[in-house]
């Protein structure tokens, strides 16, 4: 029983460590921590850490300001939030890729990054409280970006929603040297959005069979 038990152990740990490796995480959010507000115009900041390519370079706009209020973005403890007063209409984007040059212009810092194991994005948000529209872009240099919009209706106050892009819907994109990657944030008029993790994962299929495999293998090294 102890042998079994302990078997059992073992293909669990390989099984988790296979999916991790087959696991991009392009941000979680536990660095880079900052908070930044606007109420007119557009502004961009840099925050570096652990995220795919090392920093994250982050952009407000807004589009429309009824009384002259702030929209905030804060980023602490694993989570990004944007929160917007009454009467603002604010864009967000996180940017991967780029070097800031000022508050007000970017330039591209190719990422070289290898998507080709991986087949989707995976957005967690924790919260929202009205509609939201989220763009991923993806670039191969010389190339424009691809840019693929999901949308979220209503609101989902403190419940998290996972929200996935497959890569078949990204065309002519090539996976194997993605340069840029960009995520927009454009939530309803006042409206604030809680996000949790931004990262590239194998499809389910791919999992079963990592996991497959990755048992088998801990089973033979162990009767060996």
């Amino acid at each position: 029983m102890k042998s079994q038990t302990k078997s059992i152990f073992v293909i669990g740990a390989v099984v988790a460590a296979s999916l991790a490796n087959a696991t991009i995480m392009i941000d979680d959010f536990t660095s880079g921590a900052g908070s930044n507000s606007l109420s007119s115009g557009t502004t961009y900041y840099s925050q570096a850490g652990t995220m795919l390519g090392g920093d994250r370079v982050g952009s407000i706009t807004v589009t429309g300001n009824a009384f002259g209020l702030d929209v905030s973005v804060d980023t602490v403890a694993g989570i990004m939030s944007m929160n917007s007063q009454s009467g603002v209409d604010a864009l967000l984007t996180t940017n991967y890729g780029y070097n800031l040059v000022s508050p007000v212009s970017t330039a591209f810092d190719d990422l070289n990054a290898n998507f080709s194991a991986e087949s989707q994005f995976e957005i967690r948000t924790v919260s929202r409280d009205g509609d939201l529209r989220i763009d991923f872009l993806v670039r191969n240099s010389p190339n424009s970006f691809v840019t693929v919009s999901k949308f979220l209706v209503g609101s989902s106050i403190n419940t998290p929603e996972l929200v996935t892009w497959n890569f078949s819907e990204f065309a002519g994109v090539d996976w194997t040297n993605v340069d840029q990657v960009l995520v927009r944030f454009d939530t309803a008029n006042s409206g604030d959005v809680a996000v949790d993790y931004i990262r590239a994962v194998p499809e389910p299929a791919t999992l079963t069979v990592l996991g497959a495999a990755a048992a088998i293998a801990a089973l033979r090294r162990r009767r060996k």
